[in-house]
């Protein structure tokens, strides 16, 4: 009985230590992106500040040119033809200064882009360490179409097209977005056929999450508590909980499971059943 007692302390005190070094380590990470995410905006803003005092110097230097433009009128006609050489040779040096505004322009725009880039990597990442709620996890999918586009590139990189009726490899786009129809007997295959979304009666943004929940908490979250989250009936909830704990125990037999895979792998769920699509009628 001691002995046990102990153990349990023992285990309590090393998990209690694991789980403090991993919320350290994503602390530290979550730190050293936003310090990236710093130093790129500060980038961006003195990039800002160095166009707007740009253009206030060419706009000083046009009134300038202006004033001295208006006092040259008066003056003699050979003083005027120098000075309207003068003023061709500063309107080039500012077609120059215009284009290196526009070379500016240019490398705020890719500064833009890399950093909205950098935001999706982020949220990809943070996917990934599991720890994004419903509301960040629907900016990634926002809508069915982002949903079936992800469903659709993740059955391609698992490999290449087959046809499940005929087992033809060629295939063109069909009318149902992101969907397969073979060339040959021109059977339909959707974005969800062959995956765990598969014949779902749950909105796919919500489906999807729900598959994140349990497959990062293992299996061990609440069906009352996944109802609660994505606002479905209790009854809803359950079934598609049991079918999802049904698919992660399949993965964990199969012989090229690893540990800390992604969540994703669960999606492609070998034991789906052939979908009953219509093959779409060949046009007149």
């Amino acid at each position: 009985m001691y002995s046990l007692n102990v153990a349990f302390v023992a285990e309590v005190v090393i998990l209690s230590y694991a789980l403090g070094e991993k919320i350290k380590g994503l602390t530290e990470t979550t730190l050293f992106t936003q310090r990236r995410l710093l130093k790129q905006l500060r980038k961006k803003h003195q990039a800002q500040d160095q166009l707007v005092e740009q253009l206030r110097e060419n706009q000083l230097l046009k009134d300038q040119l202006n004033s001295e433009l208006e006092a040259l009128v008066a003056r003699r006609t050979d003083e005027l033809r120098r000075q309207n050489d003068t003023v061709a040779a500063q309107n080039h040096e500012l077609l120059e200064a215009n284009g290196l505004l526009a070379l500016q322009s240019a490398a705020i725009e890719q500064l833009n882009g890399e950093l909205r880039r950098d935001l999706r990597a982020e949220q990809t990442a943070r996917i990934q360490a599991r720890e994004v709620d419903f509301g960040e996890f629907s900016q990634i999918y926002p809508d069915r179409d982002a949903c079936l586009r992800y469903l659709a590139d993740l059955k391609a990189a698992h490999g290449p097209y087959r046809c499940r009726k005929c087992g033809h490899e060629k295939s063109c786009e069909a009318r149902e977005p992101y969907a397969r129809r073979c060339t040959r007997c021109r059977y339909v295959e959707s974005a969800t056929t062959a995956t765990l979304l598969q014949k779902c009666k749950v909105p796919i943004i919500k489906a999807l999450y729900a598959v994140f929940l349990l497959h990062t908490h293992r299996g061990h979250y609440a069906p009352a508590e996944l109802a609660r989250v994505l606002e479905l009936r209790p009854a809803t909830s359950w079934a598609f909980a049991q079918k999802v704990l049904a698919a992660l125990h399949r993965r964990r037999l199969a012989p090229d499971y690893e540990e800390n895979e992604p969540w994703t792998h669960v999606l492609l769920d070998a034991t789906a059943e052939p979908e009953e699509v219509a093959a779409e009628e060949e046009m007149a």
